[in-house]
């Protein structure tokens, strides 16, 4: 067992290099495709508002909370299962609220670019235990469940947003690789939705 659990780690990590290589490729090339768009100032305010308002509505639940000096949406072990990428019911409600609002927002403020991250605690996976949402299958390693948590909210958030505005949305897993020794493993079991700036060069 301590052999295979080795490997498992070591499969992360070298998937984890790969996967944050590409990612910086990919964030550079969304970054150049809106790097045309005007950067208005008020919309820092103004999503400092939206988030505000939205910390608001979901004070008090369970597994989701709001970061607005770092313009985030964090969703912590509460909303996930250990190795299952699906929400729990009440942090994907909230989210569906979420995304009735964000759509008009997004849609308003064209300048604003959304990256999702999704994480995972240190636990082995498991490829008897088959995930029963995103993953069809049995998930072959921490990055694919970071990734897939990701995609979930993602979906929940982006549901029947046109296309243009789902192209400023970016996904990506990072497995265990920035896992937090503060926190509880549930607690690292989890999604961040940060709110990017596009500006002109």
């Amino acid at each position: 067992m301590e052999d295979n659990n080795e490997w498992i780690s070591v499969g992360d990590l070298m998937a984890g290099a790969v996967a944050v290589v590409a990612m910086m490729f990919a964030i550079t090339l969304l970054q150049n495709k809106f790097s045309n768009l005007s950067f208005d100032p008020t919309e820092r305010k103004e999503l400092t508002t939206f988030l505000k308002d939205f910390s608001t509505e979901i004070q008090g639940s369970p597994g989701l909370s709001v970061n607005i000096e770092q313009f985030k949406l964090h969703l912590d072990g509460e909303g996930f299962n250990s190795g299952r990428s699906c929400l729990l019911w009440g942090v994907s409600n909230a989210l569906e609220n979420l995304n009735n609002k964000l759509s008009e927002f997004m849609l308003n403020h064209r300048g604003i670019i959304i990256i999702i991250e999704g994480h995972s605690d240190t636990t082995p996976i498991n490829d008897e235990v088959k995930d029963d949402c995103r993953c069809k299958k049995p998930c072959k390693s921490n990055i694919e469940l970071s990734l897939a948590r990701a995609l979930v909210a993602r979906d929940i958030i982006t549901n029947n947003w046109n296309t243009s505005m789902k192209e400023r949305v970016l996904v990506h897993g990072y497995g265990f690789h920035h896992y937090d020794k503060s926190k509880s493993m549930s607690e690292n079991r989890r999604v961040e939705i940060s709110f990017n700036f596009s500006r002109v060069k």
